[in-house]
């Protein structure tokens, strides 16, 4: 592996990295203005209005907790493939494997599943910032490289046919 697919391995990480945190951007200036508008106002409030406020604002910062908590537990481990440059690669049957569609007319969600020549199965999701065209969309062989902690694909080698073709 090159020091030029090494760099643009990281860089898809940290856009995947950058990616997990984009609900916590939008939620942070929206608890910190809910925060400031109700100890701003507070002293103008009636008790009842006050406590009303107080809850709201406590169930929002409560809301950003759970948001940093699930950021942190997500994005980890991509953090630590991009430092420590945990590339790996297998070499096996690639599939495309789809969750049953939902009710609520949301796109399926997709992941890549490698059974390696050995046996063995490895899932693997999409990561933010990678073009997926590059990757087969049916069941074939070939080299895929993927991130060891966080389980991104990042690249797929197909075969070369072995009937000249």
């Amino acid at each position: 592996m090159t020091a030029v697919e090494l760099s643009e391995y990281t860089l898809i990480m940290l856009k995947t990295f950058f990616g997990e945190w984009i609900i916590f951007a939008i939620m942070l200036p929206v608890c910190v203005a809910n925060e400031f508008f109700y100890l701003h106002s507070k002293k103008k409030m009636t008790k009842a209005e006050n406590r009303s406020k107080q809850q709201q604002s406590d169930i929002m910062i409560f809301l950003l907790i759970l948001v940093v908590v699930y950021c942190l537990i997500n994005s980890l481990p991509i953090l630590k493939d991009c430092i420590e440059k945990n590339y790996t690669m297998a070499h096996g049957e690639y599939i495309i494997e789809t969750a049953p569609a939902t009710k609520s007319g949301l796109s399926p969600t997709e992941w890549v599943v490698i059974t390696t020549d050995d046996g063995a199965r490895i899932v693997l999701d999409y990561p933010r910032g990678k073009d997926l065209s590059e990757l087969p969309d049916d069941t074939c062989y070939g080299t895929v490289w993927y991130s060891e902690n966080s389980h991104y694909i990042l690249e797929f080698i197909p075969d070369e046919p072995t009937d000249g073709n």
